[in-house]
């Protein structure tokens, strides 16, 4: 039985959800400056956070997730700011929680996302490093999930239809 549920985060979470990735996107700015800008982020706003909860109710992790319009037909979303709160660091929760994301946007082409860890990590969970060809942001990779084998191919046709980083 799990100890914890995949739920869309609620408007009192997000200060905590911002929170878990203060150590490695704040950049040096101090909390309420960091705070204030994720909470003015337009790019924050256009995406649906996420939550892996406790059955205690303990917020374990997050991430939000991008529904993009199609690239070649094909319908496409993006899983960004994957983070774990500090004090539950590897214990498994982001693999779960991206695991049970997965399962839920199973029916889209390509799941995309911007490591800004290593890959590896992500290649366990079954996402694949792009070509360099098709390499937006030089601070992070872009990764693929997908069942279509034609899908790098077609990229690499239209590669300004890639998701730029989330």
């Amino acid at each position: 039985m799990k100890n914890f549920k995949f739920l869309p985060a609620s408007a009192e979470d997000f200060d905590e959800i911002y929170m878990m990735g203060y150590d490695a996107w704040a950049e040096g700015a101090a909390e309420e400056a960091y705070l204030a800008d994720c909470r003015n982020s337009v790019k924050y706003k256009t995406g649906v956070w996420y939550k892996l909860v406790a059955n205690t109710g303990e917020l374990l992790a997050s991430m939000i997730i991008y529904n993009f319009d199609n690239i070649g037909g094909r319908s496409v979303c993006g899983f960004g700011s994957v983070a774990t709160a500090m004090a539950e660091r590897r214990k498994g929760y982001a693999q779960a929680m991206i695991e049970l994301a997965n399962h839920d946007y199973k029916n889209y082409d390509a799941i995309f996302l911007y490591s800004d860890i290593n890959p590896a990590y992500y290649e366990r969970l079954g996402f694949a490093v792009l070509p360099d060809a098709l390499q937006a942001s030089p601070k992070s990779v872009c990764m693929v999930k997908s069942e279509d084998s034609s899908l790098i191919d077609a990229l690499l046709q239209m590669p300004a239809d890639l998701p730029i980083y989330f």
